[in-house]
């Protein structure tokens, strides 16, 4: 599964959130995500509380983009953030946890949660990977770091299904991983190419982002 992460990417503008899923979907995406949020529930940004005001939608807005990628033929998730958008987890087929909530945790709680939609994502505590036999999980590195490839390698004696998140500059580092290692998942950023800027500020998630050129390639080598 090629998951593409088009985050906040749309600015809060419905027809570019339309235009992100389309382009991702031709570029060889089997899914799509995205955040679902309500601006004070957004915890680990790194923009102003003015951007994610700009880019919150509504719980139907949410649901139109999911209906929209089904009438293309993919399908749509988000990780979601906020109480008030949690009917989102049940509208949507899977259901994703960050990194940042899997911290929270515990085994036991991951054990009465594991099951066939769930997708969840790991920084440092990858032990607990090896309770979820379900679920498809992710390693995700920090922002912009290269993939250590026997870390990785050592990770797989926890869980020998798991999958990447992959937040490295381009396309290169996950190529790499692709070649060395048979991933089941990938989840990667993606973007239009187009950078976006609040307040002077760049969105982080543009840097560590795949332009469609790059999506594309990277579908190709994965399903090779």
């Amino acid at each position: 599964m090629l998951i593409a992460e088009i985050s906040n990417q749309h600015e809060g503008n419905l027809a570019k959130a339309k235009s992100l899923i389309n382009i991702a979907f031709d570029c060889g995406a089997d899914v799509i995500k995205s955040q679902a949020f309500m601006p004070m529930d957004f915890k680990t940004g790194t923009m102003s509380r003015d951007f994610y005001s700009q880019c919150q939608f509504c719980l139907d807005e949410y649901k139109e983009l999911v209906d929209y990628a089904r009438s293309l033929g993919t399908d749509m998730f988000y990780t979601v953030l906020s109480e008030e958008l949690k009917e989102l987890e049940s509208y949507c087929y899977p259901k994703k946890i960050s990194a940042f909530q899997s911290d929270k945790l515990s085994i036991d709680e991951l054990r009465k949660i594991d099951n066939e939609r769930l997708i969840i994502s790991f920084n440092n505590q990858l032990f607990k990977t090896s309770v979820l036999k379900k679920a498809k999980c992710l390693y995700a590195i920090n922002y912009l770091s290269d993939w250590d490839t026997k870390d990785f390698g050592k990770s797989l004696v926890y869980n020998k299904k798991l999958g990447i998140s992959d937040h490295s500059y381009g396309i290169d580092q996950v190529l790499i991983m692709i070649k060395e290692f048979n991933i089941p998942v990938i989840e990667k950023h993606f973007y239009l190419g187009d950078q976006v800027i609040h307040d002077g500020r760049l969105y982080r998630d543009c840097i560590h982002a795949a332009n469609p050129a790059e999506f594309t390639k990277l579908a190709k080598a994965f399903k090779k």
